[in-house]
């Protein structure tokens, strides 16, 4: 599998970037709408929140690393990968990050 070759792409009425490259793809800059849904939980809603979400590709991804969140606001979202690394993410105000273990 080629990796994406991509250049950063800017969004002229902001000037940031919206295609970044990243190992193995690309990240994107946007916005969400919608409702984050997680077991045990009534649903986040989310109106024009500013978001960033990953596109990879490959044999072997890393889990992406998110700063640490110091504080969130309750919604957890743990998972793990097939090859049973262990992600543990929370929403802050400044979006999904890390919760240190």
């Amino acid at each position: 599998m080629q990796p994406w070759n991509l250049s950063p792409v800017v969004d002229p009425r902001c000037r940031c970037p919206l295609h970044e490259p990243v190992p193995s793809g690309y990240r994107q800059t946007g916005v969400v709408n919608g409702v984050i849904e997680l077991a045990g939980t009534p649903g986040l809603h989310l109106e024009e929140a500013p978001a960033l979400r990953w596109h990879r590709r490959g044999e072997h991804l890393d889990p992406v690393a998110l700063p640490e969140a110091y504080a969130h606001a309750g919604t957890r979202a743990p998972f793990a990968f097939p090859d049973g690394t262990l992600s543990d993410w929370a929403v802050t105000p400044d979006g999904w990050r890390a919760v240190r273990a």
